[in-house]
């Protein structure tokens, strides 16, 4: 979880303003304690992308389980 959020933080302080967009995809996890976890890192790398990097909340996209497979 930490490494995503440094890596989000090394990779998009130069794009973080109000016209960047973001696409946070995540896949199927599995089983229910996956899920859980894959839950909260997917919401804390939008939390980072918002709050801390200048997002806007409508250009930080988020595909996950079975959004995250269609074509």
């Amino acid at each position: 979880m930490k490494l995503r959020i440094l890596l989000a933080m090394l990779l998009f302080p130069i794009l973080a303003h109000a016209e960047s967009s973001a696409l946070i995809i995540s896949g199927a996890p599995g089983d229910e304690e996956h899920t859980k976890k894959y839950t909260a890192w997917t919401e804390s790398t939008r939390l980072v992308l918002v709050g801390e990097m200048g997002f806007l909340p409508n250009r930080v996209i988020v595909l996950s389980n079975e959004k995250a497979t269609q074509a």
